[in-house]
C-alpha cells in the first residue's frame, strides 16, 4: 500500500474542518496549511527506480490526498495531469487502484473528471 499527496494544504470550509489534523500537524511544524502547493511527490506515480521499474508497482493500492483535498479549486491547474497519472495516461499501469480521499464531493466533480470516475470505478 502506497501513499501519494500530489499537493498539500486545504481550506476550512465547514464545521467538519474545525479540528482538522492537517492544520494541527502543520501548526506543530510551523507550516501554514492554508497555503496550497504541489509537493515534491507530485509525480510519484510515474517515477522509476534505478532498475527502470515504477516506484509504485502496477496493482498497488494508492491512498492519496490525506494532507489536502483532491477537489480543491487551488489544485485545478494540476488535477488533469494527476488524473492522467492515476489512470495510467503517462505510464502503462492499467490495473492501478487509487483510493482518493475526496472530502468535498459536489457539482465540481463533473468539471474535473466525473466521466473518468464513472468509467474506471463504477
Amino acid at each position: 500500500m502506497a501513499g501519494w499527496n500530489p499537493w498539500h494544504g486545504c481550506r476550512k470550509i465547514s464545521e467538519g474542518c474545525l479540528h482538522c489534523y492537517v492544520y494541527r500537524m502543520d501548526a506543530a511544524h510551523g507550516k501554514d496549511s492554508s497555503q496550497i502547493a504541489k509537493t515534491q511527490a507530485y509525480d510519484l506515480p510515474v517515477r522509476k527506480n534505478r532498475k527502470g521499474q515504477y516506484q509504485i508497482p502496477s496493482g498497488e493500492t494508492v491512498y492519496t490526498c490525506f494532507t489536502s483535498d483532491f477537489l480543491l479549486e487551488d489544485a485545478d491547474p494540476w488535477r488533469m495531469t494527476a488524473w492522467d497519472m492515476i489512470r495510467g495516461g503517462q505510464c502503462p499501469l492499467p490495473s492501478r487502484e487509487v483510493a482518493a480521499s475526496m472530502s468535498t464531493l459536489s457539482s465540481r466533480v463533473k468539471s474535473i473528471g466525473a466521466s473518468f470516475i464513472c468509467s474506471a470505478w463504477g
